[in-house]
């Protein structure tokens, strides 16, 4: 018997941050630039799983991010998803959480648009696929779903026979595991034990890639991963460990050995720092200096979130529309926003007062729901009400 050889991808979220107001061109149409880093992404999976004649294609859910994608997304997918079904390749695609609203998902509306195949197979209930020799155990998403109640029915179903490989699929949330960020609790977590005995685990609904379950012994594979999303969705993702891959599994006899493939994906920056250090750092770029802000190096078409610290002492006048233009214009950063921290000290106490009582999920709000013009317009007015009015806190 051959080596098989399966990919292991999760959470596209195709359709997220489109309201980012970034747009480029896209076969003679104007997209949101993450949605086109979303693209860029699919493309570069698919590609690779028909370069290396990969024979199952396993999406463990989240394609979407939500049920109702608009058409244009919808035919991109079909017809990413049709060069790997042309290629005699099965693909397994498992409802997520975002990928329906718990009536309909937006699988219903995409069927039309792929190839009748006997390689699509799309789960929206618990199923054990059989196809050669692999039973692939299939828990997708469903509201109030007993989790634990379906991997152990599941385990109990296992071939158990030589030469034949149990993999389990499936969408949830896993005790102990690092959810990362802006990931929805889904009612209940399994434990890392009871997803043991499987030959290989993919893991959908974490963001963040990651091998769980390594010190279990009761079986020699354990191979349990969460793929991850394909590119950063969230501000909260800033940490270098939060590197995007999808999984390149090769089964052959008893050994499985798996791969994370690296995925590109644009730098995330979030810097705190304070405003007099700010002023100086506007002062050099006015002579067109490109300098390292708390020793990061900024790299180009990069997203900047600033957080910046400002003391009464510090009102000074301040040109922020004026900062953002030379900030883009010598690193060459995609986007920066500004977020205030106010700090005035009372008979030597310290108070603080941002202009978010969480300043992350503001942030997260902001980013996904821009009005025309706010990059400059709306952080310039923002940055000027607070700077002027220190006295008023």
């Amino acid at each position: 018997m051959g080596t098989i050889k399966i990919l292991h991808t999760a959470d596209w979220h195709l359709g997220a941050l489109q309201n980012i107001p970034f747009t480029t061109e896209y076969k003679n149409r104007k997209i949101g630039i993450r949605l086109f880093d979303i693209f860029e992404r699919i493309k570069q999976i698919v590609k690779f799983a028909i370069k290396n004649r990969c024979k199952y294609f396993l999406i463990t859910g989240d394609i979407f991010d939500n049920h109702a994608p608009n058409m244009f997304i919808k035919k991109y997918f079909s017809i990413e998803i049709n060069k790997l079904l042309d290629n005699k390749i099965h693909v397994i695609i498992l409802i997520g959480n975002h990928d329906t609203d718990g009536i309909i998902h937006a699988l219903n509306d995409v069927q039309h648009l792929l190839n009748h195949s006997k390689y699509l197979h799309i789960i929206d209930k618990y199923k054990i696929l059989l196809i050669g020799n692999i039973a692939f155990h299939c828990i997708p998403y469903k509201h109030k779903v007993d989790y634990e109640g379906l991997v152990l029915k599941t385990k109990q179903q296992r071939l158990l026979k030589k030469d034949y490989y149990d993999i389990l699929l499936a969408h949830l949330g896993v005790q102990g595991a690092d959810a990362g960020a802006g990931v929805r609790f889904l009612g209940a977590d399994v434990s890392v034990n009871q997803l043991s005995g499987f030959h290989y685990v993919a893991l959908g609904h974490y963001h963040l890639a990651q091998k769980i379950g390594a010190s279990l012994s009761q079986f020699k594979a354990n191979q349990i991963y969460f793929a991850g999303s394909i590119i950063k969705l969230d501000m909260k993702e800033t940490t270098v460990d939060d590197k995007k891959s999808f999984n390149w599994i090769k089964l052959s006899g008893d050994e499985v050995v798996v791969r994370q493939i690296a995925l590109q994906d644009r730098q995330y920056l979030k810097l705190k720092i304070d405003f007099d250090k700010l002023i100086k750092i506007f002062k050099r770029m006015k002579d067109d200096k490109k300098i390292k802000i708390l020793n990061n190096e900024i790299k180009s078409n990069s997203i900047i979130y600033l957080i910046v610290t400002v003391s009464k002492a510090d009102a000074v006048s301040f040109n922020v529309a004026k900062f953002i233009e030379l900030f883009k214009k010598i690193y060459g950063v995609l986007f920066i926003s500004i977020v205030w921290n106010i700090v005035r000290v009372v008979n030597k106490v310290e108070i603080k007062k941002s202009i978010f009582d969480d300043v992350e999920l503001a942030f997260d709000e902001y980013m996904n729901s821009f009005p025309p013009k706010a990059d400059v317009d709306n952080i310039n007015k923002i940055g000027h009400k607070l700077i002027t009015s220190l006295d008023s806190l």
